[in-house]
């Protein structure tokens, strides 16, 4: 509406320009100015107040659009983080979260989780993603989807992420412990053999019935539970990792007052 404004007085003043007489030559000094002059003036004059106006109006939607559109980014990416660490830890606060992931006390019991149900016909999980008979099946989905929100984010919204943002999100889809070890996408063969050894525990009635290659912590952590073959693991591939997420998330929430958090 504004632009069509500064268009029409434009425009009046053009016709004013051509056909009006702004100057009288035989008065002198403010008396010259003739009442058209002075319409060309004042229009001239509207025309600066409205094209400032309008300048000012659209910066301020542009701001607000960019507002948005970098919320709307912000929520996917940690969105994404979400479904990549769901599975390890309950609902917390940002800070609670990565205290807890950062405990390797918490980390040795949540590495105890068995990643097989030793019942085929048990209860099914249900995900995002579709249903699964083992909770290795679900994590690594839950963790997959979590990688395509960030992909698809880094794509979406290229051009509103920070330069910073954009970087820390590839450290960590580019991470190998994430890529191999912490997607549970390249240990196909020992969770068969998991499967196979656990399902004869659980039909003999042999406990304990979890197979040892079960066990969340050998994969993340290459910690062994099984008394005689105790191993207490490596945490530092996985605090690595971990730190990255929450560098993420710091950023996100970079210079916000009310922070972003992962589990809303």
């Amino acid at each position: 509406m504004i632009d069509y404004i500064i268009i029409s007085i434009g425009f009046i003043s053009a016709l004013i320009g051509i056909f009006g007489k702004s100057w009288d030559e035989e008065k002198k000094g403010i008396k010259r100015i003739t009442i058209k002059g002075w319409v060309t003036i004042f229009l001239t004059i509207a025309s600066f107040i409205f094209a400032g106006w309008s300048m000012h109006s659209k910066k301020e939607q542009l701001e607000f659009r960019q507002e948005r559109l970098t919320n709307i980014a912000n929520r996917q990416i940690l969105n994404g983080i979400n479904y990549l660490i769901r599975d390890l830890i309950s609902q917390k606060s940002n800070e609670e979260i990565f205290t807890k992931l950062k405990d390797t006390t918490f980390l040795s019991e949540i590495g105890k989780e068995s990643l097989i149900n030793p019942d085929s016909t048990g209860k099914i999980m249900n995900g995002i993603t579709g249903s699964y008979i083992h909770p290795f099946e679900l994590h690594s989905a839950n963790i997959k989807y979590g990688e395509n929100l960030l992909n698809d984010a880094l794509i979406k919204y290229n051009s509103t992420l920070s330069s910073e943002l954009i970087v820390k999100i590839n450290d960590v889809i580019n991470d190998k412990y994430f890529k191999g070890t912490y997607s549970l996408r390249t240990q196909t063969d020992y969770f068969e053999l998991a499967i196979s050894e656990t399902r004869r525990n659980y039909k003999k009635n042999i406990f304990p019935i979890d197979s040892p290659w079960s066990y969340l912590g050998l994969y993340y952590f290459n910690r062994v539970y099984e008394e005689r073959r105790r191993r207490p693991g490596n945490f530092s591939d996985f605090l690595n990792f971990i730190a990255k997420l929450e560098s993420i998330t710091k950023e996100v929430n970079k210079n916000r007052d009310e922070k972003l958090q992962i589990f809303e």
